[in-house]
């Protein structure tokens, strides 16, 4: 084929090209993934050429779709792919690569319908059950009025598995109403995949990837229950917050008008007390005599009486006389004989101690005058008078 390609003039025949271009995908396959990519990349410029120069053959068309899907790009391989199909209605392969192409541009919904398509006109081809597994599992699809878009999960099945409370209120408020419900949408990818597993004829290798496509299923549900779970929890923590704040409220407004109704309370029997006492004061007013209820007249100021002056005593220039100094006589030895001079004198003494006690006390019991201040003489004789009569009194 290469060499037929090689001849000048059939370097643009479109057959020659195409089945180049089967022997190299052929080939691409079991091969070194360096060696099948370089094939792949040969095939793809021989259906370029073909699909170039063939544009009405749906088979040519099909294979260039699909090596263009495996380089990814989708655009391009929808637009081939849907001119194979309306060339080729029965043509199984190209409305599978048309969904393929449709759910990977983002028209989830019409991919599932051309999936849907295949299977209702050929049963037989399986693998259209993982590809529809696929797109239930990774993205969300709308509503149909008048189409069951999950027919072997309904939202009562749903309800049963992981409870009723999860399908409604604020535990689907994340989701779009026009979607359907994300748990059903799972459940139903894994029913897809469980037909698959149990009709088609898988290798071991094609049957470790279903089952973990069913276990990746299996986690999406229980992360996607928790949620909701936890949706229910926050907004029952919320009710039993705010309603312990009603309550508080509620508690701290009564308070207020208990309050409120006590200093009202206070303030009434207050003023009523103050009447009382004004009544009670009127009354005794009325009672007492107007002339006594005057007040006393003030008492004339009378000036005090000035005190008479008493002229000083005038103080003499004559000095005092020295005090007479009184001879201390000394007593004789007494007679050995006891005679009777002795005892005179001893009564002598005793009488004049007597007396001067008597004069002391009469002294003593006699009222004191005043005395004006003494001059600087009588102050000397004061003195010479004291020193004698502390002189006799030693005496």
């Amino acid at each position: 084929l290469r060499n037929a390609l090689k001849v000048p003039g059939e370097e643009h025949n479109g057959m020659t090209s195409y089945l180049a271009a089967l022997a190299f995908l052929k080939y691409a396959k079991g091969a070194q993934k360096l060696t099948a990519e370089a094939r792949v990349r040969r095939a793809h410029d021989y259906l370029e050429t073909a699909a170039a120069a063939l544009p009405d053959r749906p088979e040519v068309l099909i294979n260039y779709a699909q090596v263009l899907l495996d380089k990814g790009n989708s655009q391009e391989a929808l637009k081939l792919s849907t001119r194979a199909t309306l060339l080729r209605k029965d043509l199984m392969e190209g409305w599978i690569i048309k969904g393929v192409a449709q759910r990977d541009v983002g028209k989830y919904g019409e991919a599932r319908l051309t999936f849907l398509t295949v299977l209702r006109n050929q049963p037989e081809r399986r693998e259209v059950l993982y590809n529809l597994a696929i797109l239930f599992m990774d993205h969300a699809l709308d509503k149909k009025t008048g189409d069951e878009v999950c027919p072997d999960v309904s939202i009562d099945d749903m309800k049963q598995e992981v409870g009723s409370d999860l399908f409604e209120g604020v535990a689907v408020k994340h989701l779009k109403p026009q979607h359907v419900d994300t748990l059903r949408r799972l459940r139903q990818a894994t029913k897809y995949l469980e037909q698959y597993k149990e009709q088609a004829e898988l290798d071991f290798e094609q049957l470790a990837q279903v089952e973990k496509q069913v276990r990746t299923a299996n986690q999406a549900i229980r992360r996607e229950t928790k949620k909701r779970s936890r949706a229910l929890k926050k907004e029952k923590r919320a009710k039993k917050k705010a309603a312990r704040r009603k309550k508080k409220m509620e508690k701290e407004r009564l308070k207020r008008e208990t309050e409120e109704a006590e200093r009202k309370m206070e303030e009434a029997a207050a003023a009523a007390a103050g009447d009382a006492q004004g009544g009670q004061g009127n009354a005794v007013d009325a009672t007492v005599d107007p002339a006594a209820a005057m007040p006393p007249e003030p008492a004339p100021d009378v000036p005090p009486e000035p005190a008479p002056d008493v002229p000083p005593e005038p103080v003499s220039d004559v000095p005092p006389e020295p005090a007479s100094e009184v001879p201390v006589e000394v007593a004789p030895d007494p007679a050995p004989a006891g005679g009777t001079d002795g005892e005179e004198k001893e009564e002598e003494k005793e009488e004049e101690k007597t007396s001067d006690s008597d004069s002391k006390k009469k002294e003593k019991l006699a009222p004191q005058e005043p005395e004006a201040a003494p001059s600087a003489g009588e102050e000397g004789s004061s003195a010479d008078v004291q020193g004698a009569d502390d002189a006799k009194e030693e005496k």
